[in-house]
């Protein structure tokens, strides 16, 4: 049972060690942080971040918006103008 306390005591010293070596770092390791964070900012190609990110949500828009057109708007008036005049009249047969 002695053994515990004793596991505990060096279980919190390592703790305390950790923590305080961190700390000793821990604006050493902001600052290294902060600048390459800023550099990987500055060098970003945003607008071909954008176009990458938007090419696809706008194709998928153009398609349903002309989906739509040709099913449920004036262009399905269109089309079936179009297949009517292409059908043989009853008379020609």
């Amino acid at each position: 049972m002695d053994q515990i306390p004793t596991i505990r005591f060096e279980i919190e010293g390592m703790r305390h060690a950790i923590l305080t070596h961190i700390n000793t770092y821990h604006k050493d390791v902001e600052n290294y942080l902060d600048k390459e964070t800023k550099k990987f900012v500055e060098g970003y190609d945003f607008q071909a971040a954008v176009a990458k990110c938007l090419g696809p949500v706008f194709d998928d828009a153009i398609r349903k918006a002309l989906e739509s057109h040709f099913t449920y708007g004036p262009g399905r008036d269109a089309i079936e103008k179009a297949v009517a005049e292409m059908m043989p009249s009853k008379k020609e047969k």
